[in-house]
């Protein structure tokens, strides 16, 4: 027998959370009297519960429980779902109880203070598809923890912790020398998220993403180095990558060209050099584009003028120079442009106008010349023009105060 009851959930939705029979009265009551659900941001305590349910989904997020709960976890061995986000609780997590949630399938320690090693039993939730242990101060070598077991995970939210990679590890799946766990993609073969994100991961990229359904790899806020690899086995399923905040250097990787289902592309804050690959071009679903504050030097492709998905293109702080041309004339979900802080010259070209769905033009600190054209008056849903530190000569057109600038909640920050 389990124990279940049906928690509200916001108007006429509810909750379901499961308990099993082993349960002692006292920890049911304990759960009973503490619990808080959140709902849509606001928070109330639950009471009348009803134990009829069929599902066994625990949600205790932004509660208020006893460290004793995480003591007495192993009891609930019938759980499927259990999302402690938020609770407040802080220290060591224990090391017994888990292994014996084999059932758990998404599993949520996020926002919390725990920290230390990950207990030794984590190894053992095989059913596992979701594991969020983000915003911890949890620790140690990636490569030797327990999470190597986890085969089935589909998401996994590591980032804001102080996990490390030792330059020196020795990978848990073929025991070759690389620099990220490379079980975490390769024997984790239904891993489509995977974020890394602010840590101490350090030294280079590997190629290592072979035979990956991976779609979401998030590696930014770390230390890498070095170059992306000439030829880096990234799954065609791969749409957002994000690496941004590193030390990376040298040129972009031609390669990027092929992966044409990438949405996305957030690499700002490193030093790479060189050009910007025409190869982009290709990249027919490409919305996101961030190369910020970077060292790429020559001019913007004239072909992204295809790419008529951009929405958020951000080339601020490099050495880009040369005119726009049509570099991005057809671009006509373009809600960000920025490109301050470069060598950019010339007239800035009437195709400007056709923008219509442009939010922030920031085009600051650059050689552009000539008069300021009235076809930017045609861009009615501009929030943030930026034509500072230029060479513009004339009159500012009269029909500037006809622009709105009104604020829209579709725009991504360039300044």
């Amino acid at each position: 027998m389990v124990w279940r009851f049906l928690l509200p959930w916001g108007g006429q939705r509810t909750m379901v959370v499961a308990l099993p029979e082993e349960t002692t009265s006292a920890m049911r009551n304990r759960i009973k009297t503490a619990m808080v659900v959140s709902t849509c941001g606001r928070s109330h305590a639950i009471g009348g519960w009803n134990w009829r349910s069929m599902r066994q989904d625990l949600y205790l997020d932004y509660t208020s429980i006893n460290q004793s709960f995480l003591h007495n976890i192993g009891v609930m061995s019938s759980l499927r779902v259990l999302t402690l986000r938020g609770i407040g609780l802080n220290g060591s997590l224990p090391n017994k109880g888990w292994c014996e949630l084999s059932n758990l399938q998404e599993l949520d320690l996020s926002d919390n203070g725990f920290k230390g090693m990950l207990p030794s039993c984590f190894g053992d939730l095989t059913s596992t598809r979701l594991l969020d242990l983000s915003s911890n101060q949890f620790t140690r070598n990636l490569a030797l923890s327990p999470l190597t077991n986890l085969t089935t995970l589909e998401y996994l939210f590591l980032s804001y912790n102080h996990f490390e990679i030792q330059p020196s590890f020795i990978s848990f799946f073929n025991h070759s020398k690389h620099k990220i766990p490379e079980h975490l993609v390769i024997g984790c073969s239904l891993l489509s998220f995977l974020q890394l994100s602010n840590n101490n991961l350090y030294d280079q990229i590997s190629p290592l993403f072979v035979n990956s359904s991976l779609e979401y790899l998030y590696l930014d806020n770390n230390h890498f180095v070095g170059k992306i690899p000439d030829i880096m086995s990234l799954p065609p399923s791969l749409v957002v990558i994000g690496i941004s905040n590193n030390h990376l250097s040298r040129e972009l990787p031609k390669w990027m060209g092929n992966m044409t289902g990438l949405n996305g592309i957030n690499m700002f804050s490193n030093h790479f050099e060189g050009p910007i690959p025409i190869e982009l071009c290709k990249l027919g679903q490409l919305e996101f584009l961030d190369l910020l504050e970077n060292n790429l030097s020559g001019y913007i492709p004239s072909c992204f003028n295809s790419s008529s998905m951009m929405i958020h293109v951000h080339l601020n702080q490099n050495k880009l120079r040369g005119p726009m041309t049509f570099s991005l004339f057809n671009s006509s979900s373009l809600v960000t442009l920025g490109v301050s802080d470069n060598n950019l010259s010339g007239t800035i070209s009437s195709w400007i106008g056709t923008l219509s769905t442009l939010s922030i033009l920031v085009l600051k600190f650059n050689n552009f010349e000539g008069e300021i054209l009235v076809q930017l008056c045609q861009l009615k849903q501009l929030t943030i023009l930026d034509l500072s530190q230029n060479n513009f000569s004339g009159l500012i057109p009269h029909c500037f105060i006809d622009i709105p600038f009104e604020t829209t909640y579709t725009k991504s920050s360039v300044i």
